[in-house]
C-alpha cells in the first residue's frame, strides 16, 4: 500500500502495469485495492490528486 501512496514518483505505465498484473492474477480484489483507504479515510486517487499526477488519476477513475 505505501507504494500507491508514493504515487507522485510513479508513472501512469507503472500503476497500469501494476493494475493489469493484480487484475490477470485475483480480479475480484482490483477494485478493492483501488479503493483501498489509510488510517486517515485517503485513497490512492486522493494521493494521486494531491500530487498533481492526473494521469494516474484518470487511470484510478477508469479502473473503478
Amino acid at each position: 500500500l505505501s507504494l500507491w501512496y508514493s504515487s507522485s514518483g510513479f508513472t501512469a505505465d507503472t500503476v497500469a502495469s501494476y493494475l493489469s498484473e493484480v487484475n490477470s492474477q485475483t480480479p475480484t480484489v482490483l477494485q478493492f485495492l483501488v479503493n483501498m483507504a489509510d488510517d486517515n479515510g485517503n485513497t490512492a486517487l486522493h494521493y494521486s490528486v494531491s500530487h498533481c499526477n492526473f494521469s494516474i488519476v484518470k487511470l484510478l477513475l477508469d479502473t473503478g
